[in-house]
This record gives structure tokens, sequence and C-alpha cells, in this order.
């Protein structure tokens, strides 16, 4: 059974932005409910625009061993309230299983709590695999309102999900995480 993480902080992190490339790397030190903590690496590459089209590859290293993700990023729609966007690709797993997805995602933009059900129903879609960093990335999330990082809503959104899977649905998840 996983832990549930009481706290994330961002340890390092350094972006570097090219006209044909952007990185994020870093780490976070994630300490859980028993005080244990765990230091997670991740490294994220988008090459095009998160505005319309955009190729993510991201390794994120725990405990466990790396993951690794390939992720196609395509916009279809930009509203006030929303984005709708297509996320394809693949997670390998440090036992070499692979998990691919295709989805589709209406992401409203607004507050805490919309923000839980964005990372949820994103980490659904693609799974934890492909990292905290990049869910907040796909999501379109860094800080959330109040100043709370994305990661720590995304850490806790992982833990439930791998407690209790995607079928509660997220306004259920968000509720009993404590963000609605």
């Amino acid at each position: 059974m996983k832990k549930k993480p009481k706290e994330i902080k961002i340890k390092k992190s350094i972006e570097e932005t090219t006209p044909e490339v952007r990185r994020i790397q870093g780490d976070y030190e994630i300490t859980y409910e028993d005080k244990q903590k765990e230091m997670q690496h991740f490294y994220v590459e988008i090459r095009g625009s998160l505005l319309k089209d955009a190729t993510i590859l991201s390794t994120y290293s725990t405990v466990d061993g790396a993951f690794q993700s390939l992720i196609r990023y395509t916009v279809l729609e930009d509203a006030e309230k929303f984005k709708r966007v297509h996320l394809k690709g693949a997670t390998i797993h440090p036992d070499g299983t692979v998990k691919e997805f295709d989805s589709e995602l209406q992401l409203p933009k607004t507050t805490v709590c919309d923000a839980c059900k964005i990372i949820f129903n994103v980490a659904c879609a693609v799974g934890c695999g492909v990292g905290i960093a990049v869910l907040c990335v796909l999501a379109g999330i860094t800080t959330i309102v109040g100043g709370i990082l994305c990661a720590a809503v995304a850490g806790a959104v992982c833990w439930f999900i791998s407690e209790y899977g995607c079928n509660p649905g997220a306004e259920y998840a968000c509720t009993q995480l404590g963000y609605c």
C-alpha cells in the first residue's frame, strides 16, 4: 500500500528555454504522514507550445526506479472558462510494462477545487507514472490559488488513485483530499 504524502517541497528546479525546446528538471522531497521522506527527480522536455501542439518527453525517478513517458499534447479548443486537449502517448514503468493512453480532456480554468479535479482527470487519463511535474505541465498548472504548489495537489491525487482508483471520480476524490 502506498503511503499518503503530507507535504511535497520542490528542493531544486531548473528551467531552460530555447526557441526549440523548454526543459524543466529538479527534485521533490516528499514527506509522508508517517514522517518518512523520499526524494524524487524529474526531467521534462517540451518541444512545441502548450498553447497549441507539443511533444513532451519525461523521466521521473523514484525509489521504485525510472518512469519514462512520451506524450503528444494538442489543444483542440481554448475558450474563456476551459481548455479542451488531446493527450496521446505511453509511459514505460520501471518493471518494463508500458501503459498507453489516448484521451481527450476538458480542463476548467479556476479554483483549487477545479485544479484538483483537472489533475485527477489528467492523472486518470495518462497515469501517475508520467510524474508529478508532468501532470502539472499537462494540466497547465504550476501554482494554484493561494500559492498551493501543483506538486502537492498532484502528489495527493496520485496517492488517492493508487488507493481507490479513478472510479470514485474527481469530485469525490478532491472532496476527500480536502481541496473541495
